[in-house]
């Protein structure tokens, strides 16, 4: 993210007040609010760019290959002779340094880290981690799949007796809502992840944590109270 767009993102959620979020009780409706707003402001500030991503070269490629290649290409539409020395040139190349690539990388990993060994086995073999899908919600929309699990877990929950808070132990945390500082705390505390297409990233959290801080504290509080 460029420094002159953070600027401006700062300058506007320096100075907004976020009445849509302060002034509303209802904890949906204050979420819904804060999502508009933040993801309306970050694509406006952080516009969306189109990337042609190219395939990577080969693990096996070289400087020296890659240069060689630069050169057949090139002689390729103006000398006719250079090409063809350069052409039988390429090929040894590209067999050796295929050859030696893979016994290099394995004797590598012997010696430094073994703890990789599994990690790189698989990506020296091109196989890619497969995450397992529910069967019984892969037909489903990705909103009625997120509502069924959530009723599935909410009916196993319900089978098991409320908690009552009188014999739990004194030291339970208090009920009073989290003050703002605290949020803020806590929003320097995140952990650089993956977020969410309406979520704003990690970054933007920390690097504005004092004025993104109070919105927020808003909601939690409004949630407990609820």
């Amino acid at each position: 993210m460029p420094d002159s767009a953070m600027r401006k993102f700062g300058q506007w959620v320096t100075h907004y007040l976020w009445t849509e979020v302060l002034q509303v009780e209802d904890v949906p409706t204050k979420w819904h609010n804060f999502v508009t707003t933040t993801s309306e402001a970050f694509n406006r500030y952080f516009p969306a760019k189109r990337v042609t991503v190219h395939p990577p070269d080969a693990p096996w490629m070289t400087p020296h290959i890659k240069r060689l290649i630069r050169q057949r290409n090139w002689a390729f539409h103006s000398c006719p002779i250079q090409y063809r020395k350069l052409r039988n040139k390429v090929i040894p190349e590209i067999k050796t340094a295929k050859a030696s690539y893979h016994p290099n990388k394995i004797h590598q990993l012997k010696l430094t880290n073994n703890r990789q060994w599994y990690d790189k086995i698989r990506a020296l073999c091109g196989l890619r981690k497969h995450y397992p899908l529910l069967t019984c919600t892969s037909h489903f929309p990705t909103d009625a799949a997120a509502y069924k699990i959530n009723s599935h877990f909410a009916t196993i929950c319900q089978t098991f007796p409320s908690i009552h808070s009188s014999p739990l132990p004194s030291f339970l945390p208090t009920p009073f809502p989290p003050p703002t500082v605290q949020v803020y705390k806590r929003i320097l505390k995140l952990k650089p992840r993956s977020t969410t297409p309406t979520d704003l990233p990690i970054k933007i959290y920390k690097e504005f944590a004092p004025e993104l801080a109070a919105p927020l504290c808003s909601i939690i509080n409004a949630s407990l109270f609820q």
